[in-house]
């Protein structure tokens, strides 16, 4: 009994002892495995706030990357099937192009316009000058040209008109510059202009814009020869009836009547020159007849 208590106190004795090992282990291994999970704990801690930091760190890269990106994500979105990014900017294109046609078309009219005043101003100087130097003529073939002071004041108001019709002219020939140096650059710019055709008033009204000053100078030019012949005619008349003593200012006013007639004569010929160019011109080109009558 004693030999059964003796061995069954040492087993209890062992046994204590070894729970004692095992309780002094746990808490050491407890002690080894908790700062791995703390570590671990800490280590998450620190990624979330590292995260978020570099969510809320902005700058110029950063910014301008999302921008982009963005940017092209709508653009992608808003972009219909088919369509082509072009679109809008050719649509721009096309207004400008139309809008530069216009411009261009004012500035034909401008010098169309530009045009006909300095043709309108020429017509209108080259008439006081035949008129002065028509009133010159009777002036000074008078044989007394001082006894007729009504007529010496009309040939300076004709002179006076002529030189104010020449600045007139000049302003012209220069706003007519202007406006074809404007359709010059629109030109180069839009390249050439395909032809308008005129339609058959329009063709007609032009040849006959033509030939109308030509011949409306003309039948004023005969009427002024005419006249000077009848004057001749009388001058000769005046020169055989009077005495030879007073033959001077008769002879005088008769020269001066021959270089003005021999001058008229010769502006006569050169309209139905012009006019006869005009007409064969027509007739090469198929015009019927009555447009260049």
């Amino acid at each position: 009994m004693s030999f059964a208590g003796t061995s069954f106190s040492r087993a209890i004795r062992i046994c204590g002892a070894l729970a004692a090992l095992w309780l002094l282990a746990g808490p050491a291994d407890a002690q080894e495995s908790s700062p791995s999970v703390a570590e671990a704990a800490r280590r998450a801690r620190a990624q979330k706030k590292q995260a978020a930091k570099a969510a809320r760190d902005w700058n110029n890269d950063t910014i301008g990357s999302a921008a982009g990106s963005a940017g092209e994500t709508s653009s992608d979105l808003g972009a219909a099937p088919g369509s082509s990014p072009a679109g809008p900017a050719g649509s721009k294109a096309a207004v400008a192009d139309e809008a530069k046609e216009k411009e261009r078309t004012d500035a034909e009219n401008e010098v169309q316009t530009a045009t006909e005043a300095v043709t309108a101003r020429k017509k209108e100087l080259e008439l006081l000058q035949r008129d002065a130097n028509l009133k010159r003529s009777q002036v000074y073939s008078s044989p007394d040209p001082k006894s007729d002071p009504a007529g010496r004041s009309d040939l300076d108001s004709l002179n006076a008109q002529a030189e104010a019709k020449k600045t007139e002219l000049q302003q012209a020939e220069e706003k007519l510059a202007d406006a074809k140096a404007k359709l010059e650059q629109l030109n180069a710019e839009l390249g050439p202009k395909p032809p308008r055709q005129l339609s058959d008033a329009e063709q007609r009204n032009e040849w006959a814009g033509r030939l109308r000053p030509l011949r409306d100078e003309l039948a004023r030019v005969e009427t002024e020869i005419s006249r000077l012949q009848s004057e001749q005619v009388s001058t000769a008349n005046i020169s055989n009836a009077q005495p030879p003593p007073l033959l001077t200012g008769v002879v005088g006013a008769s020269q001066n009547t021959g270089a003005r007639l021999a001058d008229l004569q010769k502006r006569r010929d050169d309209l139905r020159r012009q006019i006869a160019e005009i007409e064969d011109e027509a007739r090469r080109a198929g015009v019927p007849s009555e447009w260049v009558r």
